[in-house]
Protein backbone atom coordinates (compact mmCIF):
# COMPACT_ATOMS: atom_id res chain seq x y z
CA UNK A 1 0.00 0.00 0.00
CA UNK A 2 1.23 3.48 -0.83
CA UNK A 3 1.71 6.00 1.92
CA UNK A 4 0.94 9.70 1.87
CA UNK A 5 3.35 11.99 3.68
CA UNK A 6 2.08 15.49 4.33
CA UNK A 7 3.75 18.23 6.33
CA UNK A 8 1.63 20.78 8.13
CA UNK A 9 2.08 23.54 10.71
CA UNK A 10 0.02 24.90 13.57
CA UNK A 11 0.62 27.94 15.77
CA UNK A 12 0.76 26.99 19.45
CA UNK A 13 -0.06 29.67 21.99
CA UNK A 14 1.12 27.40 24.83
CA UNK A 15 4.51 26.64 23.27
CA UNK A 16 4.86 30.15 21.82
CA UNK A 17 6.01 28.76 18.46
CA UNK A 18 4.85 27.26 15.22
CA UNK A 19 4.79 23.47 15.49
CA UNK A 20 5.57 21.31 12.47
CA UNK A 21 3.99 17.90 12.20
CA UNK A 22 4.28 15.21 9.54
CA UNK A 23 1.32 13.00 8.77
CA UNK A 24 1.85 9.55 7.32
CA UNK A 25 -1.37 7.89 6.18
CA UNK A 26 -2.42 5.29 3.63
CA UNK A 27 -3.38 6.66 0.24
CA UNK A 28 -7.00 5.99 -0.74
CA UNK A 29 -7.69 3.72 2.20
CA UNK A 30 -11.29 2.59 2.47
CA UNK A 31 -10.59 1.92 6.15
CA UNK A 32 -9.65 5.53 6.97
CA UNK A 33 -12.62 5.96 9.33
CA UNK A 34 -11.54 2.84 11.22
CA UNK A 35 -7.89 3.89 11.47
CA UNK A 36 -6.11 4.47 14.75
CA UNK A 37 -4.08 7.60 15.47
CA UNK A 38 -0.45 7.23 16.52
CA UNK A 39 1.15 10.46 17.85
CA UNK A 40 4.96 10.40 17.91
CA UNK A 41 7.08 12.87 19.87
CA UNK A 42 10.37 14.04 18.31
CA UNK A 43 8.92 13.68 14.84
CA UNK A 44 12.03 15.36 13.42
CA UNK A 45 13.84 12.05 14.06
CA UNK A 46 11.52 9.84 11.99
CA UNK A 47 13.71 10.00 8.88
CA UNK A 48 16.83 9.18 10.90
CA UNK A 49 15.20 6.06 12.32
CA UNK A 50 13.88 4.87 8.94
CA UNK A 51 10.24 5.22 9.95
CA UNK A 52 8.83 4.53 6.47
CA UNK A 53 10.79 1.27 6.30
CA UNK A 54 9.53 0.29 9.74
CA UNK A 55 5.94 0.89 8.62
CA UNK A 56 6.35 -1.26 5.54
CA UNK A 57 8.31 -4.01 7.29
CA UNK A 58 5.65 -4.47 9.95
CA UNK A 59 2.74 -3.99 7.57
CA UNK A 60 1.55 -0.98 9.55
CA UNK A 61 1.00 0.61 6.16
CA UNK A 62 -2.01 -1.66 5.70
CA UNK A 63 -4.29 1.26 6.51
CA UNK A 64 -4.78 0.69 10.21
CA UNK A 65 -2.74 3.66 11.45
CA UNK A 66 -2.51 7.36 10.76
CA UNK A 67 0.86 8.43 12.17
CA UNK A 68 1.64 12.00 13.19
CA UNK A 69 5.24 12.94 13.96
CA UNK A 70 5.29 16.09 16.10
CA UNK A 71 8.54 18.03 15.73
CA UNK A 72 10.09 19.27 18.96
CA UNK A 73 11.42 22.78 19.41
CA UNK A 74 14.78 23.86 20.78
CA UNK A 75 13.34 23.73 24.32
CA UNK A 76 11.97 20.24 23.83
CA UNK A 77 12.58 19.05 27.39
CA UNK A 78 10.43 21.91 28.68
CA UNK A 79 7.76 21.09 26.12
CA UNK A 80 7.43 17.63 27.67
CA UNK A 81 6.68 19.23 31.02
CA UNK A 82 9.70 17.73 32.78
CA UNK A 83 10.63 19.41 36.05
CA UNK A 84 14.31 19.60 36.89
CA UNK A 85 15.19 20.52 40.46
CA UNK A 86 18.51 21.76 41.94
CA UNK A 87 21.90 20.46 40.96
Amino acid sequence: MKLLLETSYINSVYLNRTVRFDITAPVNSSRLNDSELLLIQDGQELDNMGFSSILRRHDIASGRFICVGIHAGIDRIQEYGVIVTGK
